[in-house]
């Protein structure tokens, strides 16, 4: 499992026991005057999210914010179920997301969609209130009592993705922007329905230029050389975008495309969770099939 040293005593990871896996979901709590959590974990999670804050030696009536790096449900499935418990805190979220935690009716059934099979590793979502949601602002600061965290716009992943950045220890908190990290390795994030390549390669120069030194990853734990893993996951998409829209074009047929792709040894070696890596696998091929067959029928 990655090495879960984290870059400040401030800093602490609580891993979500994504899928029942060790080492694949991770929310962070920060222990700082004006206490946060970054990113919740599925709904599934609330009970191993509260203990992780008790452990972090964090009142949970402390807690004044949670931020949301995007709405989809291993990220953001917690805060609602959340929230009863935390009775100070603000759920701060990019603003394509805050009618979505606010009325998740369209968004649960857009989870069902993307993540099919894996569906009932991802829990539910409840509505959150709006007076406690924040949209927030692009470089946006949330004071944390003793410092600041920045809100950043990343999409790419997804058009309402945001990074956070913690102005004293520059640990950037990358939701799936940077991909995953898992035993070292860079697996790609390129999840339906909105994975975007020419947004996400923005988004990874955006990031190096506010010079982070650590990554958080939510899948998982920290990468210390930040600006050596930004510039090899740009990389890696391009050439993970490159490998799908050969056998694509080879193959004629997305379906078949898929299926071939998934068929393909090395692939199937790749370090996704343990639970059903193939079913990891093929939503990051999908994700790009949805983005090549939107630039087909911008062409037209």
């Amino acid at each position: 499992m990655e090495e879960t040293r984290m870059p400040s005593e401030a800093i602490a990871l609580v891993d979500t026991g994504q899928f029942g896996v060790r080492g694949y979901g991770a929310a962070y709590v920060l222990r700082t005057r004006h206490p946060a959590l970054v990113d919740s974990g599925t709904s599934l999670a609330k009970d191993r999210l509260l203990a992780g804050v008790r452990q972090a030696g964090v009142e949970a009536s402390d807690i004044r914010w949670i931020f949301i790096t995007h709405v989809h449900p291993d990220h953001a499935g917690g805060a609602g179920v959340l929230l009863p418990h935390f009775p100070r805190a603000t759920v701060v979220v990019h603003p394509e997301g805050f009618q979505h935690l606010a009325n998740p009716e369209r968004l649960s059934a857009s989870a069902q969609r993307s993540t099919g099979a894996m569906a009932h590793h991802y829990g539910s979502f409840a509505a959150i209130p709006e007076q406690r949601l924040h949209a927030a602002q692009d470089a946006e600061t949330f004071s944390l009592g003793d410092g600041l965290i920045r809100a950043l716009h990343t999409p790419g992943h997804a058009p309402h993705h945001l990074c956070f950045l913690e102005e004293e220890s520059r640990a950037l908190f990358t939701g799936d922007a940077v991909g995953l990290w898992r035993n070292r390795s860079l697996l790609p994030a390129t999840v339906p329905p909105q994975f975007d390549l020419a947004d996400s390669l923005r988004t990874l120069e955006h990031l190096r230029a506010r010079e982070p030194q650590h990554l958080l990853f939510t899948h998982f734990g920290h990468g210390a050389d930040a600006d050596g893993i930004l510039q090899a996951y740009a990389r890696e998409l391009r050439a993970w975008v490159e490998r799908v829209r050969c056998v694509l074009n080879t193959e004629g047929d997305e379906g078949a495309a898929l299926r071939q792709l998934l068929n393909e040894p090395d692939l199937r070696a790749l370090p996704f969770n343990e639970t059903a890596p193939e079913a990891e696998l093929s939503m990051s091929i999908r994700g790009v099939l949805s983005y090549l067959r939107r630039g087909q029928r911008g062409q037209r």
